[in-house]
């Protein structure tokens, strides 16, 4: 069952567990928003919100102004962004089947980018679960097919100079491009938008969010370029404050919704980095068993000096 995996996330997101991941892909790791159809009840705890809010914006602006006016305004960007990520994400297997069934997995991966190249090693190997007793039914109604292959420890990728992208979807941000980032709100908007718009080309908030949150996460920035980018963020449009209830000291959440998720930005509000992206499914999907309101994606970054 998925829950072992999922209190792992929460326990990362608040810093009570030392180990995060990354994903085994030359860009940076976030799964695509899958088509999904159907309609769930909702639990007490992924309650209706009203529409946007001011809550979101003043937050990332109170944040933004504090990176700004720190003591580190004038560090210089390292040479080489080492992190940790712990990609907890689902993956579904004949989505167009009445017996479709859903999987949830974890991968764990090094990574050390740089604008020569970047690396990334496989540290814990990828396991799978079923996503809900419905899952594993539908599996066995499908002939048992061969679940993947949990991956090896060690198993190393390398990228070639240029390849490395800091962002999730679109054309490549590499090492060079996410150093020079602007530090105008409004440049950065349409740097992002730049890369962007060859996936989609009127990007939702939430993908955006997505987009601003890998960046504020692992990007080789400038503490006037991740105020910036904070500034870009607060100026999304139907930003609001998040559906579940997280409470922790030092980190804060900020969410925008798709058609089937809630995208959720875990932000550390002395730093400005992001520890996390998370999502969660805001209707029922035909293709698996789990709830409304169930976490269905979650990337935990961790940053090695």
């Amino acid at each position: 069952m998925p829950g072992a995996l999922i209190a792992t996330c929460v326990l990362l997101l608040t810093g009570c567990a030392a180990q995060g991941g990354a994903a085994p892909s030359r860009s940076a790791p976030h799964q695509a928003n899958r088509k999904a159809g159907g309609a769930g009840r909702q639990p007490s705890i992924f309650r209706s919100l009203p529409g946007p809010n001011r809550a979101p914006r003043r937050l990332l602006t109170r944040i933004a102004l504090r990176v700004g006016s720190s003591r580190r305004a004038h560090v210089t960007v390292q040479s080489v962004v080492r992190f940790r990520q712990t990609d907890y994400h689902m993956d579904v297997y004949n989505p167009e089947s009445p017996i479709a069934f859903t999987l949830l997995g974890t991968t764990v991966h090094d990574v050390a980018a740089s604008a020569a190249s970047a690396t990334i090693v496989s540290t814990i190997p990828t396991r799978f679960t079923f996503a809900s007793r419905q899952d594993a039914v539908h599996w066995r109604a499908s002939g048992t097919p061969r679940l993947p292959a949990p991956s090896r420890r060690g198993d190393v990728m390398n990228e070639p100079k240029g390849r490395f992208s800091f962002l999730s979807l679109g054309t490549t941000l590499n090492y060079e491009a996410a150093r020079h980032l602007p530090t105008s709100s409004r440049d950065i908007e349409a740097a992002v938008l730049s890369h962007v718009r060859s996936y989609a080309s009127d990007p939702s908030t939430a993908l955006l969010l997505v987009q601003y949150g890998v960046l504020l996460a692992i990007a080789p920035i400038s503490p006037p370029v991740r105020m910036g980018l904070l500034t870009a963020a607060a100026r999304l449009p139907e930003l609001h404050a998040c559906r579940h209830h997280f409470r922790d000291m030092r980190y804060r959440t900020v969410c925008a919704d798709s058609d089937q998720r809630e995208v959720e930005l875990v932000l550390d509000q002395l730093s400005g980095r992001v520890r996390a992206v998370r999502e969660y499914l805001r209707q029922r999907l035909p293709y698996t068993g789990l709830h409304v309101g169930a976490l269905v994606e979650c990337q935990t970054f961790v940053i090695h000096a």
